[in-house]
């Protein structure tokens, strides 16, 4: 069934929403038995479906300067926290943190190249995404630690009212790449990325952003920011 979804889908489908995408188009079929009404209220659930588990290959710029987005969605904060690495030592890092709205792509993409360093599920509550910084560091998340070249870098996947699932594709020692895919969080949440304060923001609060496309931070010590070449991914 995979195979045959990836055929007809070219690859834009996220596999993970195939289960959601069948089930809804299914469901659409059987309204109709009953209903005009309700099957069309049942194809616009399937087309909800088929535009929320989107996955569009992005063309990912390969730099050596800084970091990229690795969420879809609106900068709701940016500065400096207090954040526990992989070992438990807490230090100063710079955040961006991402609200990833209902239409954004869910699909989560890798900010640097970088090998894994461990991946821990951290269970918490359900509150909504785009609240203040302290509520929203209470919810259920899934914390992702990368060694990379600008030292220890954290993704944190952070569910929200309606987004109570979050998917981790990457495992303990794995090495990645800039723009790989590191999940999805189904249904609406919000993404907070820390890293070295030896690289400058390159955003601010309410600017859009794209994964794996946008660059987020850079390293100012750099002198070729503009010698980019691109990658689709």
């Amino acid at each position: 069934m995979k195979q045959v979804l990836n055929r007809i889908f070219s690859n834009k489908i996220n596999s993970d929403g195939y289960f959601y995408i069948v089930v809804s188009v299914v469901l659409a079929i059987l309204f109709f038995v009953f209903s005009w009404t309700l099957g069309m209220l049942g194809i616009v659930i399937a087309g909800f479906m088929f535009f929320f588990f989107r996955d569009p290959i992005r063309v990912v710029p390969i730099i050596d300067f800084g970091l990229l987005s690795p969420a879809d969605g609106l900068v709701l904060s940016v500065g400096k926290e207090k954040v526990a690495n992989n070992e438990g030592d807490v230090s100063e890092m710079n955040f961006i943190r991402v609200f990833l709205r209902v239409y954004d792509v869910h699909v989560n993409r890798l900010p640097c190249d970088g090998k894994v360093l461990k991946t821990e599920h951290c269970t918490g509550r359900f509150y909504f995404a785009d609240d203040d910084d302290q509520t929203i560091k209470k919810n259920e998340k899934q914390e992702t630690f990368l060694d990379t070249k600008y030292g220890e870098v954290i993704l944190v996947q952070q569910v929200g009212v309606v987004a109570r699932r979050i998917v981790c594709y990457v495992k303990e020692d794995q090495e990645l790449m800039s723009g790989d895919r590191l999940g999805i969080m189904k249904f609406g949440s919000s993404f907070t990325l820390y890293f070295s304060d030896r690289l400058m923001l390159n955003v601010q609060v309410g600017q859009t952003v794209v994964a794996g496309e946008t660059i987020i931070a850079i390293d100012p010590s750099k002198s070729n920011i503009n010698d980019i070449q691109y990658k689709k991914l």
